[in-house]
């Protein structure tokens, strides 16, 4: 079995002695608030500008530690780059000299590469659910046209039931596991990462009854890719529970959502397997990972589905965009630039991340003559690794010619693409994509050279992937996460996130954490939820530590609760998940306390204390 090398999985001899994560370093945001990120002020144009440079070094903060079995742990902080390139790495052993570190990670570029899905000519490449009849495209109705529905009853998805839950799906898509154009988009030629993504999208319930089941996020990554689907592959899942869709469902109405994929693993559950369908390909991987090579497919679907009291009605989605990292090397960020192209040609579009839509595309004046040529010069040689064409939605480009040069004078063919004319899913799939032998190169020339038709020739995106440039980052705070490995259980691990730019290392405030001795469950209550004046959603943070975990929660008037939820079954992975159950009966304007109760085999815990205000008449 060959799976990919984790740089990110560091062995630790040992790490000292015991100090308990607090329920207050596990406290995750709540649900949401991470959608909203603070823009900086440096741009392409002002960034090598000494007054956008000065002050702006990296700001490094350290956020929560959270347990990965008794002998791991992901660290999460934030970086602000001030828009300039800035790599990252954590520090960390037994004592404050460390010792050891994880190996340097670039931010990623700028979030300039787009997916948009309108569902308005078809369900696109989009398929799946359960039953076969419980996603259905839906023709006319939607926002601009036709859209997708999820209707219950829908078939339960028993393959976590051991990580988060049973699971009804929606329809999916491949963005990049699949090889050819029939079924994937190949987003980022087939590697996208989806770190901090920017998600938006239409959705209506249509006399939608959640019965506790969440609307969330759901990302599915194969770490050992090359292996395709030979049984021995692996891939490990992830639900986006730092933001659920569950609320806007109770209108009726269409209602417009926006919200990040925040890499902070707090804000994420792994989805684990079930034990008892004996099957090893579902296996856990860092979300850092996962998010950084959505190589699967993605999609939202609902979690936490009680079998015994199924949800009931319908969602519809519409206008779905994307908006993730974008690593071609011919957008200016990245240190492409358009040097020549036809004349009269506004060649701006076929770099400006996005595949097709009015005004998202190029075409060629009436009644070309090929070739049809564009040249981009690299800010520094460069190694080609893959070439992906979008095509035009009513101008078609048929054959194209790509070619390079250290000095855009002596050129040397690369590859030859037919695109494909169109596609029965839609502009999505329409793309040709070549891989060829790892290139150096300063130029690179796309020549078009025939069409479909002879009046106009067109392209959407023109995407070159590969190896040595600069990418400049997103001006804003970035989360950032990583995991350490091998750590001794019980030790005390002493850690710092540390940011490099400019050739200069800019450490953040010194923190340590305790990695737990034994394998009683790791609880931490957290804020409560959708709080009305006779009911509210109580929520918390639970890693079972490998072994079969109830939970439940206990609430009252006063820090001596009285009253208790129903047990309800937390799962058996080493890692941590989102735990809620709701309380109903309460006073209006009364303050309740709350915590958080978990045991297993080994023993019990309990969350801090908490309150909150059951709103008034």
């Amino acid at each position: 079995m060959r799976h990919r090398t984790l740089s990110v999985m560091l062995a630790l001899v040992g790490c000292g002695s015991a100090l308990t994560v607090s329920g207050t370093d596990l406290k995750r945001p709540t649900p949401g608030t991470q959608a909203q990120i603070t823009q900086g002020q440096c741009t392409d144009a002002s960034i090598a500008d000494a007054t956008c440079a000065a002050g702006n070094t990296p700001d490094v903060a350290a956020g929560t530690a959270e347990s990965v079995g008794t002998t791991g742990l992901s660290i999460n902080g934030t970086i602000h780059p001030h828009g300039r390139p800035t790599s990252w790495y954590v520090e960390y052993g037994p004592t404050a000299t460390y010792g050891l570190q994880t190996k340097a990670e670039s931010l990623p570029p700028r979030l300039t590469a787009f997916y948009h899905e309108t569902w308005d000519l078809n369900a696109g490449g989009w398929q799946g659910g359960m039953s076969g009849a419980d996603s259905t495209f839906q023709p006319t109705g939607g926002v601009s046209g036709g859209f997708l529905r999820f209707s219950e009853p829908s078939g339960n998805d028993p393959n976590h039931v051991d990580g988060i839950g049973t699971l009804h799906l929606c329809k999916y898509v491949y963005p990049g596991l699949l090889t050819g154009a029939n079924g994937t988009t190949m987003l980022s030629a087939g590697d996208p990462d989806f770190r901090n993504a920017r998600v938006q999208l239409k959705v209506r319930g249509n006399s939608w009854q959640a019965n506790g089941s969440e609307l969330v996020w759901w990302t599915q990554s194969q770490s050992n890719i090359e292996l395709l689907f030979n049984p021995e592959w692996r891939r490990a899942n992830w639900a986006y529970t730092g933001y659920s869709l569950t609320p806007l469902l109770s209108s009726g109405k269409w209602e417009s959502v926006e919200y990040r994929l925040s890499n902070d693993s707090t804000q994420w559950s792994y989805g684990g397997n079930n034990l008892a369908q004996n099957r090893p390909n579902y296996i856990y991987w860092p979300i850092n990972e996962s998010q950084r090579h959505l190589n699967n497919d993605f999609f939202h679907l609902l979690t936490f589905v009680d079998p015994a009291n199924l949800p009931q009605g319908s969602i519809d989605f519409d206008e779905l965009v994307v908006a993730y990292h974008n690593y071609s090397l011919l957008i200016p960020s990245n240190g492409g630039q358009l040097v020549s192209s036809p004349e009269g040609a506004a060649a701006a579009t076929l770099t400006d991340g996005w595949r097709h839509g009015d005004g998202k595309t190029w075409k060629t004046v009436a009644n070309p003559t090929a070739p049809q040529d564009f040249v981009w010069k690299f800010e520094k040689p460069v190694t080609i690794e893959a070439i992906r064409i979008h095509q035009h939605t009513t101008a078609p480009t048929k054959s194209v010619e790509i070619a390079v040069s250290s000095d855009n004078l002596s050129w040397t063919p690369l590859s030859k693409l037919e695109l494909p004319e169109s596609s029965k899913h839609g502009p999505n799939y329409v793309y040709g994509l070549v891989r060829p032998q790892p290139t150096t190169a300063s130029f690179v020339k796309v020549s078009i050279t025939s069409g479909y038709k002879s009046d106009a020739w067109g392209l959407g995106e023109i995407e070159v992937f590969g190896a040595g440039a600069t990418l400049l980052p997103e001006d804003e705070p970035t989360p950032v996460t990583v995991d350490l490995a091998d750590l001794t259980p019980g030790s005390t691990c002493h850690y710092r996130l540390v940011a490099v730019s400019d050739g200069k290392t800019y450490p953040g405030e010194a923190r340590t954490v305790s990695v737990p001795a034994t394998s009683v469950p790791q609880v931490s209550t957290l804020p409560a939820s959708r709080i009305t004046t006779t009911a509210a959603r109580l929520e918390a943070r639970l890693n079972p530590m490998g072994k079969r975990t109830q939970f439940w929660f206990e609430f009252g008037t006063d820090s001596k609760y009285g009253q208790r939820t129903p047990e309800a079954y937390g799962g058996l992975q080493i890692t941590p998940r989102l735990a809620a159950l709701p309380i109903t009966g309460l006073t209006p304007g009364m303050t309740y306390h709350y915590r958080v109760v978990a045991k297993n085999e080994t023993g019990t815990s309990t969350g801090p204390d908490m309150t909150f205000k059951a709103i008034a008449e």
